[in-house]
């Protein structure tokens, strides 16, 4: 193997590593975000009201300290 080659395959396996760890970096960004917005809608699920009584009229006394 040339000095050539040789260093052309060095340069291969740098930029896999590379393209590797920010395929990484991204996959885990949008990971975060859809995570995000799981949580999110848990939250404005919780604070959702109409679900009590199934429809019925009922009292609901709410203690919203914020």
């Amino acid at each position: 193997m040339s000095r050539k080659e040789k260093q052309k395959n060095d340069l291969k396996k740098i930029l896999r590593k590379k393209h590797a760890r920010l395929l990484t970096y991204i996959t885990s960004f949008l990971f975060i975000i859809f995570l995000a917005f799981l949580w999110n809608e848990d939250i404005e699920d919780n604070k959702d009201l109409s679900i009590i009584g199934k429809g019925d009229n009922v009292i609901v006394q709410v203690h919203d300290p914020g």
